[in-house]
């Protein structure tokens, strides 16, 4: 999870739920964090029940929720921005390594790039096509960093020449999702209904113009 200007520290979670007989597929995934970490004023911790998307990991699908609602948090807050110290909050050039964006590529040539880098990779999921990747793309990091690959059967977006950001929609209807897409030359497709929670493509992807978001819906007050 990361918030710019600010030094986030964090752990996420996945587990799996128990149930009779044993652990079933439903998983609960979380992230807690705080901010900013040489002085920490704001600290949360986001749970997602049994998320229904195809990616269940929660440094995927709870992490941007932390980082837009703490972000969010900081600045209303008036939190200054982190102070960068010599031999920290600063990365070297010489040493460091800048992670390539692998959305949405075959897993063959994914690993490929990565091999031409000083990065190393975990793979998680099944399928063909790389649908996440952590640290995502642009990131500096150190040599020999973990890039954690997220497979599912996707086909890859077409490559035109206009291309988009992704937004967060976390917390819009779907109405209100589908017009701010819209605005942007982007497709929805929905799962569910009531308030997002959760997005494939993450928001700060670069997609071509006409590429479909399919969202996640979830009833703001679940009866259980």
């Amino acid at each position: 999870a990361q918030i710019p200007g600010y030094r986030v520290a964090g752990k996420t979670g996945t587990a799996q739920k128990a149930g009779r007989g044993g652990y079933g597929q439903e998983r609960i995934a979380s992230f807690i964090g705080f901010a900013p970490v040489d002085n920490p004023k704001v600290a949360a911790i986001i749970i997602l029940d049994e998320p229904q998307g195809p990616v269940k990991y929660g440094g995927v699908i709870a992490a941007p929720f932390f980082s837009s609602i703490v972000g969010d948090t900081l600045k209303y807050l008036a939190v200054a921005p982190s102070k960068t110290t010599e031999g920290r909050g600063q990365s070297n050039p010489e040493n460091s390594v800048v992670v390539p964006n692998l959305l949405h590529l075959p897993k063959a040539e994914a690993i490929q790039v990565l091999k031409q880098t000083d990065l190393t990779y975990r793979e998680l999921g099944v399928g063909e096509y790389v649908i996440a990747q952590n640290p995502k793309a642009g990131v500096t990091v150190k040599p020999k960093t973990t890039i954690l690959l997220y497979y599912d059967e996707e086909s890859r977006y077409g490559k035109e020449h206009s291309t988009v950001l992704v937004p967060n929609l976390a917390g819009l209807t779907p109405l209100e999702a589908d017009k701010t897409l819209k605005e942007l030359g982007l497709k929805l497709a929905v799962n569910g209904s009531g308030l997002a929670y959760q997005q494939i493509p993450l928001p700060g992807t670069r997609l071509s113009a006409g590429a479909t978001i399919t969202v996640y819906f979830v009833a703001s007050n679940p009866k259980r």
